[in-house]
């Protein structure tokens, strides 16, 4: 019992760790670039799609533009951190006859022994793909799946106990798009495939996590209310959950209010889903981007809040990728147009569990000779060092992209307070100005400042879902509160001054 105390108290400590560093340092500035390189493979068009981490290099890939046969394929290279590219492999089909295309969010993925396991699929024919590379990206087993949908594409694989699930859409009938979901063992033979989805509404299997001894996976669903009206699709959040032998285990699905949008990438925080959505304006064509929008839901899905980050005037902010960086703070690749309209300009975040934004990075890329600069990124990645990988592309000309990879400095703060001394020395400093007892608390929490802090002070108290619970002002640097009520768990006590944090502690709440 001891034992599974002190992992519980040490688990709690490195949570309200990330609490602590969230709410004092959630600050939004220009974060600096190590590098920013533009790739064309081949004297062809090239867009970066994906980035995995294998131990300290990179493994990139993305979409090669038309060859000597006018059919597209896709590459793979690795990169070490200093931005060298290595070996490039180039892959298409092997009859020749079709585009070959790996699409999607996280189409690859790496095994414990250094294999890369990835699935795509052709365009013309709608049949899907599987591969595995051995480290020097040679393939060592090649599958492709005939199938009697009229289209199919695959957007994301995943592994869980040796196996691997091709997740995507297929039309199953008509014009109507179901999730597609196939299973194959190690070597790709085909175990199982099925569709999951409602014959009046359209469903995209986009991303996944391994979540309850099967897989979650999260669906763009789309309805068409007026199908006389061109271009009014309406677009929302779905999760649906299955065991490894495909059967349904769960569903749940957002109400359409006019705030969801079309779906992207999406990961779990503790017991919580945050996930990416791009709001749908007036449609054009696929459908005008308005809004990148970062939506964070509890294990019941309820929500905990929805933030919209940049509402631009035309078809250009979006989220591609996400993931958890080492801190547990979320790291997002997109794009976003700036206020002139000129400039598309590629964007790499860095945004608190709480959704408040940390860092952001932008960049014009390729600029066209009318003036006007038209990026997205997509992968991103950290590597074990702290930095931020981001891949994409930027618009050269007309059906011309090169491939563009921004490299962000770990640390990206800017301000004094952060270049001469750590975030961690911080945290020490502000826990050494304030006294809060008894910690564990029961019924009630006494709160005293340091004589040396401004006289202007109140305090604030947050849960560990950085909910506000208590605030307050200080008279004589003590106060007294009861909390008697609360609920057991971690909590951050704060004293805040002119709108900055100068004292800060962690106390729990025990149960009697």
């Amino acid at each position: 019992m001891a034992f599974i105390m002190l992992i519980q108290m040490k688990y709690m400590r490195y949570l309200m760790l990330q609490i602590v560093m969230c709410h004092i340092y959630c600050i939004s500035f220009s974060q600096p670039l190590n590098f920013t390189k533009e790739i064309r493979l081949d004297n062809r068009s090239t867009i970066l799609r994906n980035v995995v981490l294998e131990g300290d290099s990179l493994i990139v890939t993305g979409e090669i533009g038309r060859d000597s046969l006018q059919l597209t394929g896709f590459f793979i290279f690795k990169m070490d951190t200093a931005g060298n590219i290595g070996n490039i492999k180039y892959y298409r089909d092997p009859d020749l006859t079709d585009h070959a295309l790996l699409d999607g969010i996280n189409p690859i993925t790496i095994n414990s022994n250094g294999t890369l396991a990835l699935s795509g699929h052709f365009l013309a024919l709608d049949d899907a793909f599987f591969m595995v590379l051995n480290k020097s990206l040679d393939t060592i087993i090649y599958k492709s799946y005939i199938n009697e949908y009229r289209s199919l594409v695959i957007n994301c694989l995943a592994q869980y106990l040796n196996e691997y699930y091709l997740i995507g859409k297929a039309q199953t009938q008509n014009y109507d798009l179901d999730v597609f979901i196939m299973k194959v063992d190690s070597v790709g033979n085909r175990i199982w495939e099925k569709t999951y989805g409602l014959s009046n509404k359209d469903e995209f299997g986009v991303a996944f996590i391994l979540d309850d001894g099967g897989l979650t996976i999260r669906v763009s669903k789309a309805h068409d209310p007026t199908p006389t009206i061109k271009n009014d699709s309406r677009y929302w959040a779905q999760f649906i959950n299955i065991d490894t032998s495909g059967i349904l285990q769960w569903m749940w699905e957002e109400e359409v209010t006019g705030d969801e949008g079309y779906g992207g990438a999406f990961v779990k925080y503790g017991t919580d889903y945050i996930y990416t959505t791009n709001y749908l304006g007036d449609e054009y064509s696929a459908g005008i981007l308005q809004a990148a929008q970062l939506v964070r839901r509890d294990s019941a899905f309820n929500l905990v809040w929805r933030k919209v980050y940049g509402e631009p005037v035309s078809f250009s902010n979006y989220f591609g990728d996400m993931a958890m960086s080492r801190d547990s703070n979320l790291l997002l690749a997109g794009q976003i147009l700036d206020d002139s309209g000129d400039f598309n300009w590629a964007r790499v975040m860095k945004i608190c569990p709480d959704g408040e934004v940390l860092c952001e990075t932008r960049d014009t890329g390729y600029v066209l000779a009318n003036g006007e600069s038209l990026n997205r990124m997509e992968g991103i990645i950290e590597s074990l060092t702290g930095s931020i990988y981001a891949v994409g592309y930027t618009n050269r000309s007309l059906f011309l992209f090169d491939g563009l990879i921004l490299k962000v400095s770990p640390d990206g703060c800017i301000d004094t307070l952060c270049t001469t001394t750590s975030i961690e020395d911080n945290l020490r400093l502000l826990e050494q100005k304030i006294d809060a007892y008894p910690n564990p608390m029961q019924d009630e929490l006494n709160i005293v400042l340091d004589e040396s802090l401004p006289p202007d002070v109140s305090v604030s108290i947050y849960n560990t879902m950085g909910h506000l619970v208590f605030s307050d002002d200080i008279d004589g640097h003590k106060k007294t509160i009861s909390v008697a009520d609360w609920p057991v768990g971690l909590y951050v006590v704060q004293s805040v001054s002119k709108g900055s944090v100068v004292a800060s502690i962690k106390v729990v709440k025990s149960s009697k």
